[in-house]
């Protein structure tokens, strides 16, 4: 088995991105609504959103006026390469 470049591979992510963001619809608005209700936000609720890809949700939460911090899957390949070389 040989060794990754866990930076490179992480990097095939944002060949796609720009046809991902052009073709993938958004969210509909209702299950953000769900989402909300269900986790009990309030206007001081600050979400973490893991894997947020071209930011579909991620802008949804944020025209509603949350705080929102997102870690991309590039960062988390990179993460991961080095924990395991």
């Amino acid at each position: 088995m040989g060794t990754k470049d866990w930076f490179k591979e992480s990097e095939r992510f944002n060949e796609a991105a720009a046809f991902y963001d052009m073709y993938r619809p958004s969210y509909p608005s209702a299950l953000i609504e769900r989402i909300i209700g269900e986790a009990s936000l309030t206007t001081e609720s600050r979400i973490l959103e893991i894997g947020a890809g071209s930011g579909k949700a991620s802008e949804l939460f944020l025209d509603r006026g949350y705080e929102l911090t997102y870690i991309a899957v590039p960062m988390l390949l990179q993460a991961y390469g080095q924990l395991f070389p």
